[in-house]
């Protein structure tokens, strides 16, 4: 799979935007990884919540979210899906899809390899991207 990469310096100085990022290497299911960015602020003990975007945006949506909920005491976890933010962006059309597709998605990769175990999931009004997430994996 061919996969540009925006360079992370396109992110530098955005306004209200003071994140660190973190990443994670998913299965792009053709033999190669995918690089998936996040957020991960507030305690790493407390329960996380989740912070899904929908289409066409990034994690960058719940930049002003975030803080008020790390003030709270939680934990906030926001991916940038395949395709968006500062995540990897696979450059064939084929490559994406709204289907479900299981283990062969790499999305849901993101989700299997961080092991959430508690989460709210919280969507953005466009978010039917991973809006299937909490019926494809009732025990997390």
């Amino acid at each position: 799979m061919k996969t540009p990469r925006t360079p992370d310096t396109y992110f530098g100085n955005l306004s209200g935007y003071n994140f660190a990022p973190h990443y994670l290497m998913v299965d792009d299911t053709e033999g190669s990884e995918l690089r998936v960015h996040y957020l991960d602020e507030g305690p790493k003990n407390a329960d996380p919540i989740l912070l899904l975007h929908g289409e066409p945006s990034w994690c960058y949506l719940y930049r002003k979210m975030i803080p008020i909920l790390t003030a709270a005491g939680h934990r906030v976890i926001a991916p940038d899906l395949p395709g968006f933010g500062q995540s990897d962006k696979p450059a064939a059309r084929t490559d994406y899809t709204m289907l479900p597709t299981g283990d062969h998605d790499p999305g849901e990769g993101f989700f299997k390899r961080r092991q959430f175990s508690k989460q709210t999931p919280q969507f953005h009004v466009g978010g039917l991207i991973k809006g299937g997430l909490p019926p494809s994996c009732p025990k997390r």
